[in-house]
């Protein structure tokens, strides 16, 4: 899975995601939060997905739900995509 292999960039990116209120009154700023909130649970979304899609295909051999799960990323990324480019 290819969100296997972005997982150490999400965390590194979760990392630097708190450099976003740096500037003085970005606390104030819901862009800012929504960023932050976003950027830091990339990484829990991702292992989350990647757990359960793997447990639906190889335990239980629920394969259209697995495929559901394993494009809650791709949702996660289209959603974070929207908010920032309207």
């Amino acid at each position: 899975m290819i969100f296997c292999l972005l997982f150490p960039l999400s965390l590194l990116g979760a990392m630097v995601s708190t450099m976003a209120f740096d500037s003085p009154g970005s606390t104030e700023s819901i862009y800012t939060w929504i960023f932050f909130l976003s950027t830091f649970s990339l990484p829990a979304v991702i292992l989350i997905s990647v757990m359960i899609s793997f447990f639906l295909l190889f335990k239980s051999k629920l394969y259209n739900k697995a495929i559901i799960v394993s494009l809650v990323p791709t949702i996660y990324f289209a959603a974070i995509f929207l908010i920032f480019n309207t």
